[in-house]
């Protein structure tokens, strides 16, 4: 979907491909945070603003680690068929996360159990 977006910008080459562009790469971008900050204050009501943070941090990383990471691999194996494999084996291990029981997790936490403090 995100390729279609940046292929209408190519293809047309003018502002109206940008704009097509633009409205299709924003749009189920915009349309996956506000899903993602709405469960997010399902789950922990009280740390919105934190999770908010931290969901900006880890997609600030990613921003930045994708270009170095095809940097790398274009300059010590000439092409970028090695960045390809750590991003397919990335979004594997996020599905995988995903996938996993929620409760299993829950056992993570320190205060497992615990009342939330109020503010």
């Amino acid at each position: 979907w995100l390729q279609a977006a940046g292929v209408f910008a190519c293809l047309l080459g003018n502002g109206p491909g940008l704009a097509l562009g633009v409205i299709l790469c924003g749009t189920p971008f915009l349309a996956c945070m506000q899903l993602v900050m709405q469960r997010s204050r399902e789950l922990a009501p009280h740390a919105t603003q934190r999770n908010a943070g931290l969901l900006t941090a880890c997609f600030a990383v990613g921003q930045l680690s994708g270009p170095l990471l095809a940097a790398l691999s274009s300059h010590f194996s000439g092409g970028l068929q090695p960045a390809l494999v750590v991003a397919g084996c990335g979004l594997l291990i996020a599905g995988g996360l995903l996938l996993a029981p929620l409760s299993a997790a829950r056992g993570l936490c320190a205060n497992d159990g615990a009342t939330t403090a109020q503010r």
